[in-house]
């Protein structure tokens, strides 16, 4: 039988250790940014818009509940996919995107498309092109792209102090995508020998606003991956957006438990926010229980971005215009042979349009 992680434990020890897997997710994540991009970021913001809803008002929007977690990953042959390439989309345009474009997949909203299928202004980012990324363009929001790092690294035990690209534990390299539908589904798989030994097979497909990541991974090793520490760091990056850049964390928002939200900037102390671009914080902490939900809106508060996963294990990001990326981990707690699956939604919304309830601020 797959293996699910239980619920979080309220007692003092388990939550002393999810601070510290909290700290060190963050201490990954300055590894693996302590260098600045030089390429220049893409030109031309989207065209002013009317002025911002109030603060309180952002707040008191929550996003509707992501949907249940329900695998189908039937269709995907592990040894298929573990001989294949990058395959690429052929519907795909060979130099740039065009805002007029329409999207492969009979006109939807969203497209999804890998590395190769990208334009070098893109890809030239320091990690604009490793394999285990794919891409999100917005027809509707002038074609704005965001990436999916899934995963951008696996916080697992190990007994080899040997690292990957960027100090990572992942080695990005093995990440292998086979198209299923050009710009609405993607099949990935990896399977992994050294430093972690792990397979892990899924999907990326486009539902109506969301882009779905869907997978499981099986631990093959001969350690326990133990709750709250194991990690999966599943990024979302909106850097190619100065619309939703947002160094002070204002618009960066946790949900509770109980229906309320909290700020970034308001989460994490202020010695911490002026010095330290990274931010990291585990669903249930200090007396605070957090859903495994995070959201960033645009200046303009009229479109948000919302990242959900399940089974989740903390929620971080980085503050930087050059990386601005906001997570939502996955928790990979797991025995030796065990599998665990997981399901992350990427929810892209325009505010003014939304129809949800007002839970308080």
């Amino acid at each position: 039988m797959p293996h699910l992680p239980r619920g979080s434990s309220r007692q003092p020890v388990r939550r002393a250790v999810r601070a510290l897997s909290a700290l060190a997710a963050a201490a990954l994540f300055a590894a693996a940014c302590d260098k600045s991009p030089q390429v220049e970021q893409v030109a031309g913001e989207t065209p002013p818009r009317p002025a911002p809803t109030p603060a309180a008002e952002i707040i008191a929007t929550p996003p509707p509940e992501a949907p249940g977690l329900a695998l189908d990953l039937s269709a995907i042959s592990p040894e298929a996919a573990r001989d294949s390439a990058i395959l690429p989309d052929e519907t795909a345009p060979a130099a740039a995107i065009s805002d007029a474009a329409e999207p492969a997949g009979g006109g939807e909203l969203l497209t999804l498309r890998v590395p190769p299928n990208m334009p070098a202004a893109i890809t030239g980012f320091w990690d604009g092109k490793v394999e285990n990324v794919i891409y999100v363009i917005h027809k509707g929001w002038n074609s704005a792209i965001f990436d999916i790092h899934l995963f951008e690294d696996l916080l697992l035990p190990t007994t080899s102090d040997v690292r990957f690209n960027n100090n990572r534990k992942l080695d990005e390299t093995l990440f292998r995508w086979k198209v299923v539908e050009p710009g609405r589904e993607w099949n990935f798989y990896i399977s992994q020998e050294s430093v972690l030994q792990f397979d892990m097979r899924g999907h990326v497909f486009v539902r109506g606003n969301e882009a779905v990541v869907e997978g499981e991974i099986t631990n093959r090793s001969p350690l326990e991956w133990p709750h709250g520490e194991a990690q999966g760091l599943m990024c979302i990056r909106t850097r190619h957006n100065p619309d939703f850049w947002d160094q002070p964390g204002e618009r960066i928002l946790y949900y509770r438990t109980d229906g309320t939200t909290l700020t970034v900037a308001r989460a994490i102390q202020s010695a911490e926010r002026d010095t330290f671009p990274f931010f990291a914080t585990p669903l249930h902490t200090n007396g605070r229980d957090l859903l495994p939900r995070i959201s960033k809106v645009n200046k303009t508060a009229d479109r948000r971005v919302t990242v959900e996963s399940n089974p989740g294990s903390s929620l971080g990001g980085n503050r930087l215009d050059t990386m601005c990326c906001i997570h939502a981990n996955v928790d990979l707690a797991a025995k030796p042979g065990e599998t665990v699956y997981f399901q992350t939604v990427v929810r892209f919304e325009d505010l003014a349009t939304t129809s949800t309830t007002t839970t308080g601020p």
